[in-house]
């Protein structure tokens, strides 16, 4: 999969008013899609391009979510 550009990553991060949306970046075009969720975000980028694979960002911030799991004990 490609990197995301700086710039892309810049622009992005530097839309304010859209802090702490998802957004969804097509690597190879660099367009991005802003959802309130993630899943909306993919949605949108998807009925542009139908079989695209996108980076997943929060804007404003430097993770998207924590995932955590239990811990498995047998």
């Amino acid at each position: 999969m490609k990197t995301l550009r700086p710039s892309v990553l810049k622009k992005i991060h530097s839309l304010k008013s859209e802090k702490g949306k998802m957004v969804a970046v097509e690597p190879t075009t660099g367009k991005w899609f802003i959802g309130v969720t993630r899943v909306e975000a993919i949605k949108k980028g998807l009925e542009e391009f139908p079989d695209g694979i996108f980076h997943i960002m929060r804007i404003g911030y430097k993770v998207s979510g924590v995932m955590k799991s239990e811990k498995f004990t047998e």
